[in-house]
């Protein structure tokens, strides 16, 4: 048989070439952690805003009076809100929620407000429970103003008996409303830095910082913020690592107060609920000073 009438090997054969097969076994790692990598970043909002349209309750369950208040986003959008007010009101609370569930879920943190002696205001961002749309930073950002501007224009609440509340991702929404408006106080529960900063801390093998869009950079917004602050953090969290807290804390201006509790993300407002109470209340005898008797 002459050269040319050679029948060339299959592609299989080629491939099982030594090395052809080295050079394949090295590619596919790189190749699959390229999809991943592709995947997360393509799928980061459901990752981020795992939101759940169920409203499977509302403050009736605890015999409490309540409004349903409907914000006005603009463009067509709408976000849901409960106005729960309290007898012998001490002040109001604009309470900014965490990434996970809906407003259904916050009822016994507005209980502990209520306890407080706080009004409040509990909002849905968009795409959460009957929310339209769906989130975003921007989106977040246009919640929390539509819902300050509902207490301060259409309930006609002054702005310094508003306490503005962020627990996880509320912290970024309440913390950015804070340097454009002057509130009684700005409370920020288990807050995040920054979101690419958790999310690296979150996926280290991944270049995650990178990936991210939505910033909600507190870390850079709370120096501009001018009413008191309180940071309230665990060391046990392991969702937003203790060390936000620290960093917001030092990055505030006074007068500002500082509370370490325990127990994990979810659960360390519960199991130090008693220490959080001790300190609101401290918190809001410099949000709401008493006026000096005239003499």
């Amino acid at each position: 048989m002459s050269v040319s009438d050679a029948v060339p090997p299959s592609p299989l054969r080629r491939l099982f070439r030594p090395r052809n097969l080295l050079l394949v076994l090295l590619g596919a790692p790189f190749v699959a952690y390229l999809g991943i990598t592709i995947l997360i970043y393509a799928l980061q909002d459901k990752f981020i805003f795992p939101a759940s349209r169920s409203v499977f309750r509302d403050p009736s369950h605890y015999g409490w009076e309540f409004e349903e208040v409907w914000l006005d986003i603009g463009a067509g959008e709408r976000s849901h809100a409960w106005w729960i007010p309290v007898k012998d009101e001490r002040g109001v609370c604009l309470f900014s929620h965490g990434n996970g569930g809906n407003i259904a879920g916050r009822l016994e943190s507005v209980g502990a407000l209520h306890k407080l002696g706080l009004s409040t205001l509990v909002y849905d961002y968009g795409g959460y429970g009957k929310s339209s749309g769906s989130a975003s930073e921007e989106r977040v950002y246009a919640d929390v103003r539509a819902a300050w501007n509902y207490l301060t224009v259409t309930r006609g609440i002054p702005p310094e008996r508003i306490i503005l509340f962020g627990r996880s991702l509320g912290g970024a929404p309440s913390a950015q409303l804070a340097t454009e408006v002057k509130p009684a106080g700005l409370v920020l529960e288990s807050t995040f830095t920054s979101l690419p900063a958790a999310a690296q801390e979150a996926m280290p093998w991944l270049p995650a910082r990178w990936l991210t869009r939505h910033k909600f950079n507190t870390l850079a917004k709370i120096p501009e913020v001018a009413c008191p602050v309180l940071v309230v953090h665990a060391p046990e969290d392991r969702t937003v690592r203790f060390h936000h807290g620290q960093e917001i804390f030092a990055a505030a201006k006074e007068p500002k107060q500082w509370l370490e509790i325990h127990g994990d993300h979810n659960a360390g407002f519960i199991q130090s609920q008693d220490l959080i109470h001790a300190a609101w209340e401290e918190f809001l005898d410099v949000a709401y000073p008493v006026a000096a008797p005239q003499p």
